[in-house]
């Protein structure tokens, strides 16, 4: 069996990486690829290595990645004009916009996949899925835990769509179209990659700052009014002149050096997007931060107990009050914060793993018959 899952990236972490490593665009599709997947940043390629762990073929794709992209069509002679002239992101990006889907559809003609897993429902709309599925007899399966757009109206393409988040899965099952509750994870494995020699930092919050934020920046600034706290992430233009996040904020952080952060810090807090999420709780923190091992403060979801037993795994605050309150207590008290961490961490690795959702995952396939 074969599949390709396409997903996209922050084009915040696109522009800061190749900044930073401005050599990096010149080399070929695997070398950017492999730098891509090295960097552990979002999902990376965690859908991949553990599908190929369990007998499938598997690879991940970043479809809005220009460099990477472009550097795959120049390999695969696929005449993108003026494909050679790598100016620097983000004009180099707004000129490939003109020429990502005649790539991707290449990618896909050429690796010939059984399954395609689209993690960028919003991106890849159905105009392009059309023109895949005239060409290859190919199922389609969605995964969505975001905002819904008003490119995703057309789901009628779609085999299967999956979410981290219940309403979306009513929602989906409303246009007509089969929809399962899927949850997100934690890589262990980085786990071997990252070491921290202690704890540098008490409390952190690692993520975004912009509008769609604005919710959780009050009480990130509530708290950080009554505490000392570490800030990193993107959007924080958005913030007030005068915020006091921005009195400690750090700048952007991807990939390792978040994972690392989060292992040097006690406490990581969080708080979900209510527009996004509705009622219940869904980000990457709640298994990035339990999976490194530290304390995670989250407000209440109603899918809560399905994840973690609140207070006893994870910390839960139901109040802006609480909030600060909670944050201030574990701070002060080491050995409840550390147990409560331990049984985090050891419920993460013991059913959150990307392992066992891939398992989950070709479980659904199998049940549907795609897999013979």
């Amino acid at each position: 069996m074969k599949v390709l899952i396409i997903n996209t990236d922050y084009l915040p972490y696109i522009k800061d990486t190749y900044n930073k490593n401005p050599d990096l665009k010149n080399l070929s599709f695997k070398k950017q690829l492999d730098f891509r997947y090295r960097s552990l940043f979002g999902i990376s390629n965690f859908y991949s290595i553990n599908l190929n762990k369990l007998g499938v073929s598997a690879i991940d794709l970043f479809v809005n990645h220009p460099y990477i992209q472009v550097a795959w069509a120049r390999e695969n002679g696929i005449r993108i004009p003026f494909s050679n002239q790598l100016s620097p992101f983000p004009f180099f990006e707004q000129y490939f916009n003109l020429f990502w889907e005649k790539i991707l559809f290449s990618q896909v003609v050429n690796f010939r996949p059984d399954v395609l897993v689209n993690l960028a429902m919003e991106t890849v709309t159905s105009d392009f899925l059309n023109k895949v599925k005239k060409e290859t007899n190919i199922r389609v399966v969605g995964q969505h835990a975001a905002v819904i757009t008003e490119n995703m109206s057309d789901l009628s393409l779609y085999d299967l769509i999956l979410s981290s988040i219940p309403e979306h899965v009513n929602h989906f099952k409303k246009k007509g179209v089969e929809s399962m509750y899927f949850k997100l994870a934690f890589e262990k494995t980085i786990l071997d990659q990252i070491k921290a020699s202690k704890k540098k930092f008490d409390v952190v919050h690692i993520g975004g700052y912009g509008s769609i934020h604005n919710q959780r920046n009050s009480y990130l600034e509530t708290l950080a009014h009554e505490i000392p706290v570490d800030f990193w992430g993107y959007g924080e233009k958005n913030l007030g002149k005068k915020s006091p996040i921005l009195k400690n904020f750090h700048g952007q952080v991807w990939g390792k050096d978040m994972y690392k952060i989060l292992l040097e810090s006690k406490i990581g807090v969080t708080k979900h997007i209510t527009k996004v999420a509705g009622k219940d709780i869904n980000n990457m923190s709640l298994y990035e931060t339990t999976g490194m091992g530290t304390m995670l403060l989250t407000d209440y979801g109603e899918n809560l107990h399905d994840l973690f037993v609140e207070n006893k795994e994870v910390v839960v605050y139901r109040d802006k009050e609480e909030f600060v309150e909670k944050v201030k207590y574990y701070a002060k008290n080491t050995i409840k914060r550390e147990k409560i961490a331990k049984a985090g961490q050891r419920r993460t690795l013991g059913d959150h793993t990307y392992e066992i959702r891939m398992r989950e995952l070709l479980e659904i396939f199998r049940n549907k018959s795609w897999i013979v």
